[in-house]
């Protein structure tokens, strides 16, 4: 589906700088791919490692969770290398959308920089699992029945935790998160069927009636 989407078109290709992130299985560490411009040395430039590489591998290689998924093998250098889900190492990027953003402006000449108060960020989530663990379950699960509620966990933990620290550091008016509780849904990733994706849509479109159009009007506000 995602080949069908992006067709061949390569990373590099990408108009609006992008920043994706992923985990290389093979040498246990987190994988960012760019269409910044990192380095003047191309040897080290993420940018020159990557812009050949087909946007739907790279999507492809983002969403590749754990246990749902297989890890998808990427050609990176010369070499296969297996890519999982960009949620292990950032569920919610907007702390590393904010790291780059602080990283290139740093870069440019003193008359073009501005102040992180002056920095705008729309963060858009997939919905917030509601679903409880009861202390029974907490007290009792073994390794097996934590298996697919810990990863529920610990991707809701890492988004919850990098959504504190932006609105530590940007003010209400700059920093804008747009998230819902899957209250009316079903939050499990594998579920995929009709009733449970009309579901979600219906989930969506009440959280926009509610706020989210509201917040969607600050936010082109604050960008005009």
């Amino acid at each position: 589906m995602l080949r069908g989407v992006f067709g061949d078109r390569r990373f590099g290709e990408l108009q609006v700088p992008t920043l994706i992130t992923s985990y290389n299985l093979e040498s246990r560490e987190a994988l960012v791919f760019k269409t910044m411009k990192t380095s003047n040395d191309p040897a080290n430039d993420t940018y020159t490692k990557y812009n050949h590489i087909p946007i739907w591998e790279i999507c492809k290689a983002s969403s590749s969770a754990p246990v749902y998924f297989p890890a998808h093998l990427t050609e990176i250098e010369g070499r296969r290398v297996p890519l999982i889900d960009g949620g292990v190492v950032a569920n919610n990027p907007t702390a590393c959308a904010i790291a780059e953003a602080v990283r290139i402006n740093d870069s440019q000449p003193d008359a073009l920089k501005i102040g992180l108060d002056q920095f705008i960020v729309a963060s858009f989530g997939t919905g917030e699992p509601t679903r409880l663990i009861s202390l029974q379950n907490s007290q009792t699960w073994g390794a097996l029945a934590w298996v697919l509620p810990l990863i529920d966990v610990l991707f809701d933990g890492s988004a919850d935790s990098v959504d504190y620290i932006a609105r530590q550091i940007l003010s209400e008016t700059k920093y804008f998160r747009f998230q819902t509780p899957l209250d009316k849904a079903f939050d499990s990733i594998d579920r995929s069927d009709s009733e449970n994706l009309n579901a979600l849509i219906r989930v969506a479109q009440d959280y926009l009636a509610r706020e989210g159009d509201a917040l969607l009007d600050k936010l082109v506000a604050a960008i005009q």
